[in-house]
């Protein structure tokens, strides 16, 4: 529940996040969040916090509008709403504890078709089916970035993620690749890097901060691009590349053009993209 804070609150400087303490932590989302005395929207406002603050809690309750949290700030107890019941905006994220990062799942009722990336092979398996049973439609030679072992950590590294993406958009004229037939522009395929299992290695890793981590979880929530100008890079596709031999890109996955002229039939804004090392 956000609002303009009202002109008797203040703004609560929340401690600053501690990468590995126990109690649970949760960056807020929204602009101003109120804080309240009670899980009640009648609770009078105490104060608010901003964008990107992290506090602690290891309570919730829900009512028929809002989901709430209790959250333990100055030795003291108060109430945020967390979300509301439904659809809708989430305003708090759970951060990073210990070693269990958030997981990736395609949904259950997924229908096909599913990219399976073998970095290590240099192959592509086009795949349709259900998450339940997938069966086999094309394989395809790829190219990788110009460091193709390891997983893409952050910006420059020149590495290929590894990890489960959905297709965001189609670009449909990518400057990589010539249609064989026409000599027109290819399309490429832009992928959900970064996910939240890489914001959570890179808040872990001290490469992202609380706020940046919170965007990243926002967006890919909403099955939107994740925001492509943080130090965890971006700007991950899937391309042509008749011109180009060996693993050259900067981390991008690159096939020939009458393969990626094969994989645009079947491939649409999001459609799953599983690459594995």
């Amino acid at each position: 529940e956000i609002a303009p804070p009202p002109p008797q609150a203040e703004p609560f400087p929340a401690p600053a996040p501690e990468v590995g303490q126990q109690d649970p932590q949760w960056v807020v989302g929204p602009a101003f969040l109120n804080v309240r005395d009670a899980p009640s929207l009648k609770a009078p406002v105490r104060f608010f916090l901003t964008q990107g603050q992290v506090v602690t809690s290891n309570l919730s309750q829900t009512d028929d509008r809002y989901q709430w949290r209790r959250i333990q700030l100055d030795n003291a107890s108060y109430w945020v709403a967390e979300r509301t019941v439904g659809p809708g905006p989430v305003y708090l994220h759970p951060l990073p504890v210990g070693d269990s990062p958030q997981s990736v799942e395609i949904p259950a009722d997924y229908r096909g078709p599913l990219i399976r990336v073998f970095k290590s092979e240099r192959r592509l398996h086009l795949l349709a089916g259900t998450p339940d049973k997938w069966y086999p439609l094309e394989k395809m030679y790829i190219h990788l970035g110009t460091v193709p072992e390891g997983p893409k950590q952050q910006r420059g590294d020149l590495r290929t993620p590894e990890g489960l993406y959905y297709v965001t958009h189609v670009n449909p004229a990518s400057r990589y690749g010539r249609d064989p037939e026409t000599g027109g522009p290819l399309m490429s395929f832009a992928l959900s890097y970064p996910n939240t299992v890489d914001a959570w290695r890179g808040y872990r890793d001290g490469i992202i901060g609380p706020e940046v981590y919170h965007r990243i979880l926002n967006q890919v929530a909403n099955k939107e691009l994740p925001p492509q100008n943080t130090p965890l890079g971006g700007a991950i596709m899937i391309h042509g590349s008749e011109r180009h031999r060996g693993n050259w890109t900067e981390g991008c996955i690159a096939l020939s053009d009458n393969d990626l002229k094969t994989l645009a039939k079947y491939v649409t804004r999001g459609t799953w993209v599983e690459i594995r090392p």
